[in-house]
């Protein structure tokens, strides 16, 4: 490099402005938070899912994003979300809010018992009881009291009851990142808008508020239409566009044998329609209703 290059090169450098600071506060304030969030993650899921297959392809759930599993009527919602909320609990001690529109607490409280304690939940509720049930609902006691894990069945159904849950029980996560799981959209309030679309299109937006607001993973359950248990795919959520537009995950959960007879009934097939952050693909997975539980395929 000859003296004039030289020359030009210093004139181009000390042309670059030096870091201002006091100018750029939430620029610099938002790089050193991404560094400080990168720098926490591992070679395994932060938190884990709990679903085999799942965490392989969307690396558990995570804070600040909405993550919603859809199906038609009586096809795994609940109870997929139910073993993940119990995971997230008791393995992750990751603080837990479960909101249930549909079913009562108790009976929330009953399948996460089966699951748990591997008890048959189809003669549990025809009052044939394992000869040992009172040591396994003691075990389960305590489990469920040293897990951060609380379910509330008469709030979640509007922006308002939303909100006041999440300030109420999350003031005692101590700068925890909660997960809080809401079954199902469908069920949310719809009188004060001029539609049931834009009432859910409402109560979407406001989950994935949520979500950024309380730096919590957010997971709900939505229905999929008649067609869509045929054919699958986004485009078949029941009541708005906006679940697929807010969402960061969404998958489509359904059992092959109600297309197919011929199919094993206890196939399960997670299909993962939008992962924001990574793949998509299908996750194959085992149920074993008596007990409420999905395992790994065995083929």
């Amino acid at each position: 490099m000859d003296s004039t290059q030289r020359s030009n090169s210093q004139s181009k450098n000390s042309a670059i402005p030096k870091y201002d600071y006091a100018r750029r506060p939430l620029t610099c304030e938002t790089l050193s938070d991404w560094k400080d969030r990168v720098m926490t993650r591992t070679r395994t899921p932060k938190h884990p899912s709990g679903i085999p297959g799942m965490d392989g392809i969307v690396w558990g759930v995570h804070p600040g994003e909405l993550m919603i599993l859809a199906a038609r009527p009586s096809q795994g919602k609940t109870s997929i979300a139910c073993q993940m909320a119990w995971h997230l609990s008791s393995k992750n001690q990751t603080p837990v809010i479960f909101l249930s529109l549909e079913m009562s607490r108790m009976a929330v409280i009953e399948r996460v018992f089966c699951h748990d304690q591997k008890v048959n939940g189809n003669l549990l509720m025809k009052g044939d009881f394992p000869h040992n049930f009172n040591e396994r609902f003691e075990a389960f006691k305590d489990r469920m009291l040293c897990s951060p894990f609380e379910i509330y069945d008469d709030r979640g159904r509007n922006r308002e009851e939303i909100v006041e849950v999440c300030e109420w029980a999350l003031s005692s996560c101590k700068g925890k990142e909660p997960a809080i799981f809401i079954d199902h959209i469908q069920r949310c309030r719809t009188e004060k808008y001029p539609s049931r679309q834009e009432a859910i299109a409402d109560y979407v937006q406001c989950l994935k508020e949520v979500a950024m607001k309380y730096n919590a993973s957010v997971i709900a359950t939505s229905q999929i239409n008649r067609a869509g248990a045929q054919q699958g795919g986004m485009d078949f959520l029941k009541g708005s566009g906006e679940q697929e537009e807010a969402s960061d995950v969404l998958c489509i959960c359904q059992w092959p044998c109600k297309i197919d007879p011929t199919k094993d009934p206890r196939d399960y097939i997670v299909r993962v329609e939008k992962n924001r952050n990574g793949p998509t693909g299908d996750v194959k997975l085992r149920y074993e209703p008596d007990i409420f539980t999905f395992s790994e395929e065995r083929i």
